[in-house]
């Protein structure tokens, strides 16, 4: 998953901000606020539960299942955001 997330950013941001700044630079902010938030997202998950597992003690297994449980509510709202963000902005340029 982490493999897949970095290459996929790694193809996003490689490609000139200006092909894409061309058509709309809002959905360009949009597009590359929700990549870094995903990657964001990803790499604290994995620091969670690499940490949780290697220095959690006994329970720290299940520390990290909580501890991304109550994390979860969080990330859904700022993507669920990201996704209507980019919704109107595809909207607005579609008329």
């Amino acid at each position: 998953m982490i493999a897949g997330v970095t290459l996929l950013a790694y193809q996003i941001f490689k490609e000139p901000r200006i092909n894409v700044s061309i058509h709309n630079t809002q959905l360009t902010y949009c597009g590359i606020i929700t990549v870094e938030y995903f990657v964001f997202i990803v790499l604290k998950d994995s620091g969670i539960f690499i940490s949780q597992l290697f220095f959690g003690g006994f329970l720290g297994f299940w520390n990290a299942i909580v501890l991304h449980i109550i994390a979860l509510p969080i990330d859904i709202m700022v993507l669920l955001g990201l996704a209507i963000w980019g919704s109107v902005v595809l909207n607005q340029t579609g008329t």
